[in-house]
């Protein structure tokens, strides 16, 4: 993430198209990231074993989140995730390898949540921190998140709503997303998402210095994972952005924000 006296995007329009791994006997299960950009990956528990375990890592040119650069430049994130009974702990750290890189450890990233299905639905609750140690010029953050998404057929429609307590109470970003699942052989799958995103003023300020119209980002991510067995997929990815707003363009140097990458994750 950036601090909040850096011009970035308050507003992110995404599309990305993302693929996962075959669970067994359930053919391909694609991924169900809690917010676009970010890895996730989970196995259905039995009523014998409730426990869940995931993790992945992502090794990238630059990791992007929200429509916004999240690392410097190229990264290592790894993640890991336990849950039971539909609570869950994920802990991601995003290292940076690139020489402009403030120091390897970059970002801390800590979520607690709790989600259930029913009849189609899926509803969670988070609590997000997005924590910074060692960078004194980066606040650390503290977002309660909720979302709400249905399933019928190969579509997903959804909407996520995050609000801030600590560094700027009160500082709100809100989404509404689309997605189709697609499943092409037993172990290869494309899911084809979309999403818009806006926010209020402080949650401007606070993570971005762009205090008065909320810019905009338009953009796409391409992956695709190959399940390995044993629970593993493989998934090179590439993406790229475009800031509509000027001021986030001057900022950045650049017309169009860009990535590639390539995630190992598993489930079990």
């Amino acid at each position: 993430m950036f601090s909040s006296n850096t011009t970035l995007v308050a507003c992110a329009a995404t599309l990305f198209l993302t693929s996962s791994v075959a669970v067994a006997e359930q053919g391909v299960v694609p991924p169900e990231p809690s917010e676009p950009g970010r890895v996730a990956l989970e196995s259905e528990p039995d009523s014998a074993n409730p426990l869940t375990i995931g993790a992945s890592v992502d090794v990238t040119s630059r990791a992007l989140w929200r429509g916004i650069a999240t690392t410097v430049g190229g990264a290592v994130v790894p993640s890991f995730t336990l849950g039971a009974w539909g609570f869950s702990t994920t802990t991601a750290a995003y290292l940076g390898f690139d020489a402009e890189s403030p120091q390897v450890l970059e970002e801390l990233d800590v979520t607690l949540a709790w989600g259930a299905s029913v009849a189609g639905w899926r509803f969670d609750v988070s609590a997000n921190g997005y924590l910074f140690p060692g960078i004194d010029a980066f606040d650390h953050h503290l977002e309660f998140v909720g979302s709400a998404s249905w399933t019928g057929g190969v579509f997903t429609v959804g909407t996520l709503h995050g609000i801030e307590v600590t560094s700027t109470p009160g500082a709100y970003y809100g989404e509404v997303n689309v997605a189709a699942n697609i499943e092409l052989v037993s172990s290869l799958a494309l899911s084809i998402s979309s999403a818009f995103g806006w926010s209020n003023a402080a949650y401007a300020g606070d993570w971005y210095g762009v205090e008065s119209a909320m810019p905009q980002s338009i953009g796409g991510n391409l992956s695709l994972s190959w399940a390995v067995g044993a629970g593993f997929a493989l998934s090179p990815h590439a993406g790229a952005w475009y800031p509509t707003d000027q001021r986030t363009r001057d900022a950045l140097q650049t017309a169009v924000l860009w990535n590639t990458g390539l995630t190992v994750a598993g489930a079990w």
